[in-house]
């Protein structure tokens, strides 16, 4: 309960929900992105003004012992084994949203070289790509799979074999009213969700006027 500006509470007996908002999926614009690329790439600079790049500047110098600092005109790409399996980190710097689709786009091109699947996670700043099958991924085809060649075909096949758009088509279900999200003192949950807008779509998508 607010009264005033005083918030009251009292300890809950079921599980805690916590807050979400839609800020936080708020993409990167490309203009941030690029200042964030700028800032990054002569971040290794101590006499840096901002006490930020200050700040951070032992970390960055760790970051390019282990690994490497992008410059403007450069990609950075990662790969790394351990006892889960094998992953591949990637990037762009382009914001949550654009990365969702490049990871998906990568994750297609590469199970073209060969059979694998692979689990997606993705933030503001780059993706990755986990397996536990090893990654056919080296210098020499790695030009190919970042290659601007036949860019929408693979798009659209990746989104389609990704199921991407079903996903995305439970939110618009559930905003226009073709999916009831709530029963009177009942909440359904995503699974639920999922499998109602997943028939709504399968339905629209076999749909020939």
């Amino acid at each position: 309960m607010v009264k005033d500006m005083t918030v009251f509470v009292r300890a809950s007996k079921g599980k805690a929900m916590a807050p979400s908002y839609l800020g936080g999926r708020l993409p990167l614009s490309s203009n941030l992105g690029r200042f964030l690329r700028e800032k990054l790439s002569g971040a290794l600079n101590p006499k840096a003004s901002e006490k930020e790049l200050k700040f951070l500047h032992p970390l960055l110098i760790n970051q390019e012992e282990r690994s490497h600092i992008p410059k403007e005109d450069e990609f950075l790409v990662e790969m790394i084994k351990n006892r889960e399996g094998y992953h591949l980190f990637m990037y762009p710097f382009e914001g949550r949203l654009v990365h969702e689709v490049m990871a998906a786009l990568i994750a297609y091109r590469i199970s073209k070289l060969a059979p694998i699947s692979f689990s997606m996670a993705m933030n503001d700043y780059g993706f990755e790509l986990f397996s536990d099958k090893e990654i056919p991924l080296n210098e020499d085809n790695l030009e190919k799979i970042l290659t601007r060649e036949n860019l929408m075909v693979d798009v659209i096949s990746s989104i389609n074999s990704a199921e991407m758009a079903r996903r995305k088509f439970r939110d618009i279900a559930v905003i226009s009213g073709m999916v009831v999200q709530n029963f009177p003192g009942q909440q359904r949950s995503n699974k639920a969700l999922q499998s109602s807008a997943g028939l709504i779509f399968k339905v629209l998508e076999d749909y020939d006027p």
